[in-house]
C-alpha cells in the first residue's frame, strides 16, 4: 500500500518478553475466573471487594489482548502497559492498605508479586 507506515519489528527477545507478561495475564484471568483457592485467599488478605473481584478476569484478558495486539499496533501496546501498570500501583496500594491487618514484613512479602508485575510491565513497555 502506497503511502501505509510500516510497523517495526520488535527484536525476538523483546518479543518473548511481551508474549510471556501477555500468557501470564491470560493464565492469571482463568485463575481468577475459577476461583483458584490461592488467589481467593490472597484477595481477602487485602480487603479486596467483591465487585472488583468479578472485575479481574475481564482486566486480565483484556490486558493479554491489547499486549498480543500491541506486537502489531504498538500504540496499543503503550497503552496496555500504562493501564498495567496503573494495575499493579493500584495492587500495591491494597497491599499496603494491608500492613495494619498483617504486619509490614507479611504485608511486604505479599506484595512482592505485584512489585514484580509492575517491573515486568514497565519493562515491557519500553519495547513499543
Amino acid at each position: 500500500m502506497a503511502g501505509a507506515a510500516t510497523v517495526p519489528r520488535m527484536d525476538e527477545k523483546l518479543q518473548r518478553e511481551v508474549l510471556a507478561l501477555a500468557a501470564f495475564q491470560a493464565g492469571d484471568a482463568v485463575a481468577c475466573a475459577i476461583p483458584n483457592p490461592f488467589i481467593t485467599w490472597a484477595l481477602d488478605n487485602v480487603d479486596c471487594p467483591a465487585g472488583l473481584r468479578r472485575a479481574l478476569p475481564v482486566v486480565k484478558v483484556a490486558a493479554a489482548a491489547g499486549l498480543l495486539v500491541g506486537l502489531r499496533q504498538p500504540r496499543l501496546g503503550r497503552l496496555t502497559c500504562r493501564a498495567l501498570q496503573g494495575y499493579f500501583v493500584a495492587a500495591l496500594g491494597l497491599h499496603a492498605r494491608s500492613i495494619p491487618k498483617h504486619g509490614a514484613p507479611v504485608a511486604a512479602l505479599h506484595a512482592v508479586p505485584a512489585a514484580f508485575m509492575l517491573a515486568a510491565s514497565t519493562g515491557a513497555g519500553r519495547h513499543f
